[in-house]
């Protein structure tokens, strides 16, 4: 049986977090406040060639959803920078608000430090990004068919590499892609790590555990079960009884969005669908 259950309130309690209420007003006459993020950025073993840091804005859970839901994973960077060769960077934010901040350097995990509230010129706590040793998902249908396009999600089974990051605000950005014509898509990964590796379709998901010493990870996607129940609609309607239009249902964990309610609150649900489900 499916389970629903909504998180749609808990988004009215920080809505003036993600807009120019959070940012401190000028003294009267004096010139604007310049909202610079500064830092230092180096690899764990030495200098990260080619280092950058980029800043992004930060969309809400539902937001995040709806992009996914357009076929886009990240949004695009409002300001970005190369970083010097002793590591140092600088970027602007265009305005108060909270953001995230992305560190990366090739041959290396990129790091993101989230949630980013500036308010006023920040120093970032120094970071030192990990080597990339790489994993390369292949994701194909029962029958050996490529599964082109799907998405890809991979969650770190190895916190004890994060944790001394995370302790000073950094964590590493989400990896997150689609499969090329050949069903293959190539994440990075720090050396060691072992990965849980999610992938969706309409109608179907796949996980896998990977070890730290595997570098390859094949996942399978089964059809809809026979006499699947899916694929009428469910109809949501906020408190006052007017129908909830455009909310975000997702399912399963990790969660993913199957599609937002049209004008009369409702939406076909995919077949092979597996609850709990969520409204955002």
């Amino acid at each position: 049986m499916l389970r629903m259950r909504s998180t749609a309130g808990i988004l009215l309690s920080i809505v003036c977090l993600l807009g120019p209420c959070v940012g401190a007003t000028p003294a009267a006459g004096g010139p604007p406040e310049v909202l610079q993020i500064t830092g230092t950025v180096a690899g764990a073993d030495g200098p990260a060639a080619g280092a950058r840091a980029s800043l992004l804005p930060l969309p809400s859970n539902h937001e995040w959803h709806r992009d996914v839901l357009a076929g886009r994973g990240e949004r695009e960077p409002v300001a970005a920078t190369a970083a010097a060769p002793d590591g140092r960077f600088a970027v602007e934010a265009p305005a108060p608000g909270m953001w995230s901040l992305v560190a990366s350097a090739p041959g290396r995990v990129p790091m993101r430090y989230v949630p980013l509230a500036v308010t006023a010129a920040r120093e970032l706590p120094p970071l030192a990004l990990l080597a990339d040793a790489g994993v390369e998902v292949t994701v194909r249908r029962r029958d050996g068919r490529a599964a082109a396009e799907a998405w890809v999600l991979l969650t770190s089974a190895s916190p004890e590499l994060w944790r001394p990051l995370q302790a000073d605000g950094w964590g590493v950005a989400p990896r997150l892609g689609r499969t090329d014509a050949a069903g293959r898509l190539a994440l990075p990964r720090a050396p060691g790590e072992a990965l849980e590796v999610t992938a969706f379709v309409p109608g179907s998901r796949a996980t896998v555990a990977v070890p730290g010493g595997a570098s390859r990870a094949t996942l399978v996607l089964e059809p809809p079960r026979a006499g699947d129940p899916s694929g009428s609609p469910i109809e949501l309607r906020d408190a006052d009884g007017s129908p909830a239009a455009g909310a975000v249902v997702t399912a399963g964990s990790p969660a993913w969005p199957l599609g937002t309610t049209d004008g009369a609150g409702q939406l076909v649900l995919p077949a092979g669908v597996e609850g709990p489900l969520d409204v955002l």
